[in-house]
């Protein structure tokens, strides 16, 4: 998933921002067993060598 070209460019954009402000991942699966938020975070942390603010989820975070 996140080996296709662009892919990469999203995730370079999302830590570019991260680097000048704080940002937000949303996520519009229906099913939560589907969403990729995490995966994507992790990524970004990896890229900017940092943490993120961990707020407690709602249950239908995904809906």
């Amino acid at each position: 998933m996140l080996a296709q070209p662009q892919a990469r460019q999203a995730l370079e954009d999302v830590a570019a921002a991260g680097r000048q402000e704080r940002v937000a991942v949303l996520c519009f699966e229906a099913d939560e067993d589907h969403c990729h938020r995490q995966v994507l975070i992790e990524e970004v942390q990896r890229r900017l060598g940092a943490g993120t603010d961990h707020r407690p989820q709602r249950q239908d975070s995904c809906r």
